[in-house]
C-alpha cells in the first residue's frame, strides 16, 4: 500500500483523478467557487440538491441536473453510485409561478441515454419529492431511485464561533473515561463541564419510538433480560428504564426538550445527530429504524423552540448530514469520522472520502478520530484547513497533555475532551 503524503494534496484526489478525468486543480477551482458563491448567497436563494438512491455503482453513467434550463451544480455530473449527489442553487425569482422544473438526465461516454422531468413547486419549507430514473444496463431495463430535496435560504452564512478550544465530551467525559462520577449526557455532568470552564459541551441525540428527541449515547437498552434498540421503546418505557420516569434526577438521562431547559442559552452546544450505518445496524440488531428524514426533522423542531442559538450538528452518518446541510444551510454543521475503510459508504471510509464530501457539501468542518490522524496531524489539519474546513479531534488519545500541545500547534479548531483539568488546571492546558 502506497504510504499516505498528507503534505501533498494531490494524494487526496488520487483516486478522483482517475475516476472522474479531472485534476487537482479544477477540483479546488469548483469547491472554491462553490463556497464564494455561497458566501454571496442572496435572501431569496432556492438550494436543491440531486440524491442518487442506487443500491449499485453504474461505472462510467452519470446523472446530469437542468434546473429550469440551466445546469445545476458546479460539478456538470455525479456517478450513478450509493448515495451520490449534486447541490446547487438559483434564485427563488427563477420559478414559473412558483414552479420549478427539473430535468435529470442520464448519460454515458457515448451521449445522453435517457431523461426525465419532475415539477417541483416551490415552497417557504424544506421539501423532498422522488422519482425515477430509467436506463439500459448490459441490456437489461433499471429503474434508479433519485430523491429531490428543495429548501429556501435566509441568506446569511454560519456563524464563527471562536471558544471551542475544549469542549466537554458527554458533558465531563464518557462513563469509562470520565474524571468525575457523574453519568455522561446527563444534566448534572454537562452543568458540571461548564462550571469547570468549558464553553462548549458535545451530547448524543436520537429518538425513541415515539419520535421524542433523547439524549442517549448506545443505540440500544437493556429491558430486563433482553436488548432493544432505542427506536423501539417509547420515551415512557426509556426513562422508567433509566429510573428517571418525571425527569426530575439530573444525575439521569433525560429529554433534550428538558436539558435545554436547563442549560443558560450562553453556553455552547454540540449536538451529535445518533444515526446508524447499515454495519451498526446489523452490529445491534436494530429494526425498523426511523427515517432520517423524521430524525432531523424531530430534533431541529426542538433546538428551534428553545430558542437557543449557540449550537452546533454533527453526524457520522452521510444522509444526516445532508439533510442538516439542506434544511439548516446557515448553522454549523461537522462530519465525524474515523476513516475506518469502512466500504459500505462511499463518504465514510477514508480521510480523503471525509473531505471530499465535507467540501462538495459546503460543511462547516469536521471531528476527526485522533487515531486517524495521529501519523501527521500538521500536515491534514493543514489539509482540511486548504478547503475552508475547520477541524475538532476527539478520542480517548486526546486525554493527555502533549497530544494537546500537539493539536494546537496544528491549529485545530477544538479538542473533545474527558477529563477537562488539562484544559484547565495548572496553567498547562489550553487556556
Amino acid at each position: 500500500m502506497e504510504p499516505a503524503d498528507w503534505s501533498n494534496l494531490e494524494f487526496f484526489f488520487k483516486d478522483r483523478l482517475v475516476e472522474d478525468f479531472t485534476t487537482v486543480e479544477e477540483e479546488l477551482r469548483k469547491i472554491r467557487e462553490c463556497r464564494s458563491r455561497r458566501s454571496k448567497r442572496a435572501s431569496e436563494s432556492m438550494v436543491f440538491c440531486i440524491v442518487v438512491k442506487s443500491q449499485k455503482r453504474y461505472k462510467g453513467m452519470y446523472i446530469r441536473a437542468i434546473l429550469n434550463g440551466l445546469a445545476l451544480g458546479t460539478e456538470p455530473s455525479a456517478e450513478i453510485r450509493p448515495e451520490n449527489f449534486l447541490v446547487g442553487e438559483c434564485s427563488r425569482n427563477a420559478s414559473h409561478d412558483g414552479v420549478f422544473f427539473v430535468k435529470i438526465e442520464i448519460w454515458n461516454l457515448e451521449g445522453m441515454v435517457s431523461e426525465e422531468t419532475f415539477r417541483i413547486m416551490s415552497l417557504d419549507v424544506f421539501s423532498k419529492k422522488l422519482g425515477f430514473l430509467r436506463l439500459i444496463h448490459k441490456g437489461v431495463q433499471e429503474e434508479i431511485e433519485v430523491e429531490i430535496h428543495c429548501v429556501q435560504t435566509d441568506g446569511s452564512g454560519s456563524q464563527a464561533y471562536d471558544d471551542m478550544k475544549a469542549i466537554g465530551h458527554r458533558g465531563c467525559g464518557e462513563n469509562r473515561l470520565t474524571a468525575t462520577n457523574l453519568m455522561e449526557n446527563t444534566i448534572s455532568s454537562f452543568l458540571e463541564a461548564y462550571r469547570r470552564g468549558a464553553k462548549w459541551v458535545e451530547m448524543d441525540v436520537q429518538l425513541t419510538k415515539d419520535e421524542v428527541p433523547i439524549v442517549f449515547h448506545d443505540f440500544g437498552i437493556q429491558t430486563g433480560g433482553s436488548y432493544a434498540g432505542i427506536n423501539e421503546v417509547t420515551l415512557e418505557e426509556f426513562l422508567s428504564l433509566v429510573g428517571n420516569p418525571d425527569e426530575k434526577d439530573h444525575h439521569l438521562p433525560c429529554t433534550l426538550s428538558k436539558l435545554l431547559d436547563q442549560i443558560g442559552n450562553e453556553h455552547g452546544i454540540n449536538i451529535e445527530i445518533k444515526y446508524p450505518l447499515p454495519s451498526e445496524e446489523r452490529e445491534h440488531g436494530l429494526r425498523g429504524m426511523i427515517p432520517a428524514e423524521k430524525v432531523v426533522e424531530r430534533i431541529v423542531e426542538t433546538v428551534q423552540r428553545s430558542g437557543r442559538q449557540k449550537v452546533i450538528f454533527s453526524s457520522f452518518h452521510p444522509y444526516v448530514l445532508l439533510l442538516l446541510k439542506l434544511r439548516l444551510p446557515s448553522s454549523n454543521i461537522y462530519m465525524l469520522t474515523e476513516a475506518n475503510n469502512n466500504k459500505e459508504n462511499p463518504y465514510t471510509g477514508t480521510l480523503y472520502d471525509a473531505l471530499y464530501f465535507s467540501a462538495k457539501l459546503g460543511l462547516d468542518g469536521v471531528v476527526l478520530d485522533w487515531n486517524c490522524i495521529s501519523a501527521s496531524p500538521i500536515h491534514i489539519v493543514k489539509a482540511f484547513e486548504s478547503f475552508d474546513l475547520k477541524t475538532i479531534v476527539y478520542g480517548s488519545g486526546v486525554n493527555n497533555r502533549d497530544v494537546i500541545h500537539i493539536l494546537n500547534e496544528a491549529g485545530v479548531h477544538g479538542i473533545i475532551l474527558d477529563n477537562l483539568d488539562l484544559a484547565y488546571t495548572n496553567g498547562n492546558g489550553i487556556y
